[in-house]
């Protein structure tokens, strides 16, 4: 598994398990949400930085830009239920800012709330970005691939 997908799982388990939006995470954006599925949370990585840290090795520093979106139907409360639910993250976010040590840091960057009327549903959406920084080990990385040790494949004509 890589690292981008060790953090995602990361923190998709740690918002379960504080029952963050009733325990309804998502850790794919392409899923289309529906409005019996309301609220639901979508973890997702948009991007990521990276800087060689050594040449002998191919170790580097990254930092992988991590999008929290907390997504529930617009009602006349949305916002006060969008900044109680993002406190909470924040406050999650903070009390692990190694993800199980997974990572070296997790810092929150900027919060987006918006209103979105177009569609069937009119939805607010609050959206966190985190900067994650974690070393990552190319040679540590290419042993694990080296163990695969092949295939049996038999042909038959």
């Amino acid at each position: 598994m890589n690292k981008r997908e060790q953090i995602r799982n990361a923190v998709v388990e740690l918002l379960k398990r504080s029952n963050v939006s009733n325990g309804n995470i998502w850790d794919s954006r392409v899923t289309p949400i529906t409005e019996d599925e309301l609220p639901v949370v979508v973890v997702s990585i948009d991007s990521e930085s990276s800087e060689m840290v050594s040449r002998a090795n191919g170790s580097s520093q990254k930092c992988a830009q991590l999008a929290i979106e907390v997504v529930n139907a617009a009602s006349t409360e949305v916002e006060d239920y969008l900044d109680k639910v993002t406190a909470k993250i924040e406050r999650l976010m903070l009390s692990d800012q190694t993800l199980g040590d997974i990572v070296n840091h997790t810092e929150l960057k900027q919060t987006d709330i918006a209103i979105l009327r177009e569609g069937d549903i009119p939805m607010g959406i609050a959206r966190m970005s985190f900067d994650i920084s974690y070393f990552a080990d190319f040679m540590a990385e290419l042993v694990e691939l080296n163990e695969f040790k092949g295939v049996d494949l038999k042909w038959t004509s």
